[in-house]
């Protein structure tokens, strides 16, 4: 059988590091998510999130032929928007189940407070989650480890159980070589394996 790639034990700060990055990405967009996507509406908030995340993915799956041969400036914006489109689509499903059961967001008993300072406080918010995201942003794109932030629908594109993109061999000194659902041809649509 296929053996796993071996980590030595010095990489696990790294791994930490990427980690740490990823859910810094995630907490960040979410919250910016929370602070500008219907704040005052769970209902259309959940359905915009589902609608962005799940319809972005499907446009960029189906772009998926035209995006492995495009530059790599290109190929960086649409690992952004896939990841983007990630979280999108878990906020939606995430609020999708606390409408659901009345629990999470939906439960949540807004404090009275005035217009104005509801604009301050979401603000603030905004302020700190772009701080979060954009940051994350910088540092995984600088050690190359952006599809770190790729989760399903997205990552089924990139790792399967039988074979991960980590097995292919890197492509050395390219642009974004952890780019995955371009190496993977298991991930690949049948039509466009044969042009790899």
């Amino acid at each position: 059988g296929e053996r796993m790639p071996a980590f030595p034990v010095s990489d696990v700060p790294f791994l930490c590091l990427v980690g740490a990055g990823a859910a810094s990405f995630w907490r960040g967009a979410w919250y910016a998510m929370d602070a500008t996507i219907f704040p005052g509406d769970v209902r259309k908030s959940c359905a915009a999130s589902l609608g962005i995340g799940f319809g972005g993915f499907a446009t960029l799956h189906s772009a998926l032929p035209r995006i492995r041969s495009a530059p790599p400036a290109v190929r960086g914006v649409a690992l952004y928007l896939a990841a983007l489109g990630n979280v999108f689509a878990w906020r939606g499903v995430w609020l999708g189940w606390d409408l659901a059961t009345g629990t999470g967001a939906a439960a949540l008993v807004q404090p009275l407070l005035s217009a104005e300072e509801e604009r301050t406080l979401r603000r603030e918010h905004l302020k700190g989650a772009l701080a979060s995201h954009f940051t994350a942003t910088a540092l995984l794109f600088s050690v190359r480890h952006m599809t770190s932030t790729l989760a399903p629908p997205a990552r089924i594109g990139v790792l399967s159980d039988t074979q991960s993109y980590a097995a292919v061999p890197r492509m050395k000194g390219a642009f974004l070589p952890d780019v995955g659902m371009f190496l993977n041809a298991k991930a690949m649509p049948r039509q466009w394996k044969a042009k790899r």
